[in-house]
């Protein structure tokens, strides 16, 4: 799949389909989490509120630093760089959809894509969020309430601690944090790992989403979730029978450079000032030609 033209919406998702087979293979539990809730698209497209690309990159939850942080490291040009900070904060009607054309990621590009942000989500929402709870439950200063929050997060299994990094993922940063009760039930889980412990976490990842108005929870994200969290083979007979017949290894990406998380891109603070004035610089010079 990898350089060849995608034709229509079924190739995309049979894409999505292929890349959450071989990540679970591989025991990459977040992105195959992440392809198979998510689905692929390669081009920017509406989400529920706002705007998405790739494998729930959410564009519209992400500042513009961040999003050209992203799409500096996945080496995009300046003018698709431009592009996505226009969308970014931006809610459906508030730009010109057809400011966006022409940005495109691949397959490979929006898996490594997805890692970028799945490793800053669990260094800089799930870890940070986490202290600030123990910070207030527990009364005690930051250092220990992190150190308390290390813990917590080290004694889950990899699937497990995938699934929390998804969840925070699909529900950003300030959604994250509204979930007292799973945070409680995390600590819980860490102190106590029985399967009661185990299912109450499960249980308060939940979903929901306006339609016409109208709250509704999105049960399918609730039990895919679930399911890796309380039992990762149950997941992976999912992706089993969701396998595409024609599933061939070498039509897939070559094995993913996993030291490619390893980017100082999110540890740099003078990068992200870098990124913050470049920005600003070109919003004043667009200005001026106005």
């Amino acid at each position: 799949i990898i350089g060849k033209k995608i034709e229509s919406i079924d190739d995309e998702q049979l894409t999505s389909k292929k890349i959450a087979y071989k990540m679970m293979k591989e025991k990459q539990y977040f992105l195959s989490l992440v392809s198979h809730a998510e689905g692929y698209l390669p081009t920017v497209h509406r989400d529920n509120v706002g705007y998405a690309l790739g494998m729930g990159w959410n564009l519209t939850k992400q500042s513009k630093e961040f999003n050209a942080s992203i799409a500096q490291a996945l080496y995009l040009s300046d003018n698709e760089i431009d592009k996505l900070a226009r969308i970014s904060n931006k809610n459906h009607g508030q730009i010109n959809e057809k400011s966006y054309d022409g940005i495109k990621l691949l397959p490979h590009r929006a898996i490594q894509a997805s890692l970028l942000i799945g490793n800053y989500i669990e260094q800089n929402v799930v870890k940070k969020v986490l202290t600030n709870f123990l910070m207030k439950k527990k009364q005690v200063d930051e250092t220990t309430a992190q150190e308390k929050a290390e813990k917590v997060l080290e004694s889950l299994q990899a699937h497990e601690r995938d699934t929390i990094t998804y969840h925070a993922y699909k529900v950003g940063s300030g959604g994250f944090s509204q979930y007292e009760n799973l945070m409680n039930n995390l600590v819980k889980y860490s102190e106590k790992p029985t399967l009661k412990n185990k299912l109450a976490v499960a249980s308060e990842m939940t979903y929901k989403y306006k339609d016409k108005g109208k709250i509704k929870e999105d049960v399918r994200a609730r039990e895919i979730v679930a399911s890796m969290f309380i039992d990762p083979s149950v997941f992976a007979e999912s992706i089993k029978v969701d396998k595409p017949k024609n599933y061939m290894e070498n039509d897939m990406p070559e094995n993913i450079n996993h030291s490619f998380i390893k980017t100082k891109l999110f540890n740099n603070e003078n990068n992200a000032k870098k990124i913050k004035a470049k920005l600003k610089v070109k919003s004043k010079q667009k200005t001026r030609k106005i």
